[in-house]
């Protein structure tokens, strides 16, 4: 497509895909169970009297909640940090931050997004599901914790093969720790307050690392050269590792 087809408006038609995921929608509405089991709103520190039940916000931020909160918020960081990272602005960074620019960067970051984000994403789901989700998760951080300023520093070299290999690594650790993730965080939440307490700590996370994170490794790269954006990775990471392990050890399946 040419530059003046896509700002005609071909641009919205990515956008207007979306409604594809609606399909999803109506087929759990539809055609699965939904379980009516609930936890009492006493075991969670809240009083109950029959008249007025609490609400799903304040079970969200009761007292025995506000840890799982607290966990959720942080190990969402890595994710919504790291993807807006690795998969937005690292075109920008292949292009016009660094003094070799990279040929061909919306190749590179399609095939690596590909292939970590559609192929690769089911199976580390998989793995999550036979061997625990922090372990996973923990295997993903950690690759991104310890990897992402050598690697960010290869890619700003300028080579397309050097810069396909090191995102598409990033971007594997990055799925071992997102494939689980959804699943991480409703099972630290029980039903009655489940979807409150998971938008809160999920949107919150997004709207800070995620939102943040462009501007933030730019800033860092013109200080500090390609590293700079490394080491944004390497402290989502951290705080999400954080997140991972500091949550309450009680589980709700259902």
């Amino acid at each position: 497509f040419t530059s003046e087809q896509l700002t005609d408006g071909l641009w919205r038609a990515p956008f207007l895909c979306g409604v594809l995921v609606s399909a999803s929608g109506f087929y759990l509405k539809h055609n699965v169970k939904d379980h009516k089991r609930i936890e009492s709103s006493s075991n969670l520190g809240l009083p109950v009297d029959g008249k007025h039940q609490p609400t799903p916000l304040q079970l969200a931020f009761s007292k025995k909640l506000r840890g799982s909160l607290f966990s959720a918020t942080a190990a969402v960081c890595l994710w919504s940090g790291g993807f807006y990272i690795l998969f937005v602005w690292l075109v920008i960074f292949m292009t016009d931050l660094i003094e070799h620019p990279v040929p061909m960067p919306f190749a590179i970051n399609a095939i690596s997004l590909f292939f970590s984000m559609v192929v690769l994403f089911p199976f580390a789901g998989w793995l999550s599901d036979i061997y625990g989700r922090k372990p996973i998760m923990t295997m993903g951080a950690s690759g991104i914790a310890l990897f992402s300023p050598p690697l960010m520093k290869l890619i700003g070299t300028g080579d397309s093969a050097t810069a396909l290999a090191c995102q598409s690594a990033l971007a594997i650790c990055l799925c071992l720790y997102g494939a689980p993730l959804c699943a991480f965080l409703v099972e630290h939440f029980p039903p009655e307050s489940r979807l409150t307490s998971v938008a809160i700590g999920y949107n919150t996370a997004m709207a800070i690392a995620g939102g943040l994170s462009p501007a933030l490794s730019t800033k860092l790269v013109l200080d500090y050269g390609p590293v700079g954006a490394g080491y944004l990775m390497s402290a989502f990471a951290i705080i999400s590792l954080f997140g991972v392990h500091s949550t309450p050890k009680e589980h709700y399946k259902r």
